[in-house]
């Protein structure tokens, strides 16, 4: 994404006068291809595949550009895999089994795996990685690990 974001000649080095937009919708247009699930994909023919990706990359020129390079430079450099074995609170982990970017196979269960009690719900979504949008469907998980660690009454229950 910084990279086609970067190549826009209206850019400058992140000295923008009007947001690259060429940049920024191509960028979007490319994190399309990876928000949802592979079966997402599958269910689209071309034309609305076609659709879905420029629609995509329209709501994508409302973001800043930098904002973009920042939070993506951020999410690939900060690490603090050698720090979650101090955490000590109870930890709930979720993931989604068809997120595209964040595998439950590399990402949630090494992630639980490195947090001391820890509990992981990994549940299904058409919607790949934009299933956070659909927590509804764990919704009695997260209701039963937020009642097991309610305060009630001043005292810590759980």
């Amino acid at each position: 994404m910084n990279r086609f974001i970067k190549a826009d000649p209206t850019y400058k080095s992140g000295k923008y006068e009007k947001n690259p937009s060429l940049g920024v919708c191509l960028a979007s247009m490319f994190m399309y291809f990876y928000g949802f699930s592979r079966e997402y994909y599958n269910s689209l023919d071309n034309r609305e595949l076609q659709a879905s990706m420029i629609k995509a990359g329209k709501e994508g020129v409302e973001l800043d550009a930098n904002d973009i390079i920042w939070k993506n430079n951020a999410a690939m450099r900060f690490n603090l895999e050698d720090q979650l074995g101090n955490i000590r609170a109870d930890t709930l982990v979720v993931g989604i089994r068809q997120d595209q970017y964040f595998p439950p196979s590399t990402n949630t269960i090494p992630l639980s795996n490195m947090i001391k009690n820890s509990k992981t719900i990994i549940y299904d979504s058409i919607c790949g990685h934009l299933g956070v949008n659909e927590l509804e469907k764990i919704q009695e998980e997260l209701g039963r690990f937020i009642e097991s660690h309610s305060i009630k009454g001043g005292e810590y229950e759980g």
